[in-house]
């Protein structure tokens, strides 16, 4: 370990003993972590690792240097010690997008948890909807969201009841039908969304949105599902989250006019 980075926490120590409580020295770590971030980017990852340990010793919610520690792992191909610092970062503060970028990029390409890539990608996209990386994250979202992937019979059968409900004039029974097609493939987005719809006809526009969600829940990357709760979120004037769902749709589906 660096001198400094040792005097450093000794005089953090001392500081805390004498006064008996918090100081200053979760902000003192400022220009060590900088020096750090060097150190990984030039490979020195071992050493990395070791100071950003001792720091988080110290400062226990610095979420940067449990991030930089995080990215060293990462590099070390410490997946599993790498994620574990990723789900620290996200319960101090929900709202860290690198966080969710970096653990969808971990989930998707080197432990193969499309589920929770999935999720991570898109807390992401929810948070950074206009970042540059957004249509590349949208992509390696299509890509693993395959939801006519693998069919199994109970979810052949629940296809066909909701192409028996749309055909259905009273509502009660049609949504009875997509509740029957919701119990056989409770993992699709099928049903949820037909669900939605369903609703939205009748003018339950709460219950709606409740079931776009569930829709999007299961698959994401649905376009139709995020351009549709869109509008209704804009019909109750909940102007932020539709903008967010408006930009998703045109992410998933840049082609529609």
């Amino acid at each position: 370990m660096k001198i400094s980075l040792q005097i450093l926490i000794i005089f953090s120590l001392a500081a805390c003993a004498t006064t008996g409580k918090k100081t200053e020295y979760q902000n003192m770590f400022g220009d060590e972590i900088s020096e750090i971030r060097d150190s990984v980017r030039r490979g020195s990852l071992e050493q990395s690792v070791r100071d950003l340990s001792m720091l988080l010793e110290m400062d226990p919610k610095n979420s940067d240097a449990r991030f930089l520690r995080a990215v060293a792992y990462q590099k070390r191909n410490q997946f599993e010690l790498a994620v574990e610092d990723y789900q620290k970062i996200l319960k101090i503060g929900r709202n860290d997008s690198r966080a969710h970028y970096n653990l969808g990029m971990l989930y998707a390409f080197k432990t193969n948890d499309k589920k929770s890539a999935l999720k991570h990608f898109d807390a992401f996209l929810t948070l950074e909807p206009r970042h540059q990386n957004a249509f590349e994250v949208a992509k390696i979202m299509c890509s693993l969201d395959r939801r006519h992937e693998g069919e199994k019979s109970n979810e052949v059968f629940s296809e066909w009841g909701i192409k028996q409900a749309g055909s259905e004039t009273n509502s009660e029974a049609r949504k009875n039908m997509i509740e029957g097609a919701i119990k056989l493939a409770p993992t699709r987005s099928a049903p949820y969304l037909a669900m939605a719809e369903s609703l939205e006809t009748e003018g339950k526009i709460d219950e709606a949105i409740k079931y776009y969600e569930q829709a999007l829940e299961a698959s994401p990357t649905l376009s139709e599902a995020h351009y549709k709760l869109g509008r209704l979120l804009i019909s109750k004037g909940r102007q932020r989250e539709a903008d967010i769902h408006l930009i998703k749709a045109n992410l998933f589906n840049p082609n529609k006019e």
